[in-house]
């Protein structure tokens, strides 16, 4: 699959903001931005491609293939992950986008089975099977309490999840 403009917000965006990066015309600031020009550290990009926005990451879908922020400073409260992704296939392996801490006391965004899936301190919540080989954007938001993945700008699922505090392990 491919990658582009993967952003983490320190805050949990509203559902009109989010509409508004899937449209591509939001002007929320990232905490952080990861460019796609060059490969990521714990990534495994396969090539450097046309993306929706810029220039994308391309991966396999193999192990290690997303990219690991590890211990990087990054919002321990209500926070929003946005990016684009075109994938070739509805993998029923589960893949990161981002991870960020352990499975169980940390977030992160990723595929599975071919559904979009956000997790925050183990608990998870899942999209239903995305459409392949077309660019589609993807969110994951939590808001403290609640969990809710986004679709091209949709809340296509929401539930709670506890509202502890996410670890940097």
């Amino acid at each position: 699959g491919i990658i582009d403009e993967l952003n983490w917000f320190d805050q949990a965006l509203a559902v009109s903001e989010i509409g508004k990066l899937a449209q591509s015309v939001s002007r929320a600031k990232p905490h952080f931005h990861l460019t796609m020009n060059k490969p990521a550290q714990g990534a495994t990009a396969v090539a450097s491609v046309d993306g929706k926005v810029s220039r994308a990451w391309q991966f396999d879908g193999k192990k290690q293939s997303y990219y690991d922020i590890g211990k990087l400073q990054v919002p321990i409260s209500p926070t929003t992950i946005s990016c684009w992704i075109n994938i070739a296939e509805a993998s029923p392996e589960a893949n990161y986008i981002l991870s960020c801490g352990e499975w169980n006391q940390g977030i992160s965004l990723g595929l599975s089975g071919g559904k979009l899936r956000f997790a925050v301190n183990g608990k998870f919540i899942e999209s239903d099977v995305l459409v392949t080989n077309k660019w589609t954007h993807i969110a994951g938001r939590w808001d403290g309490s609640e969990l809710s993945v986004f679709v091209n700008g949709d809340q296509v699922k929401s539930s709670g999840a506890p509202a502890a505090q996410i670890s940097r392990k």
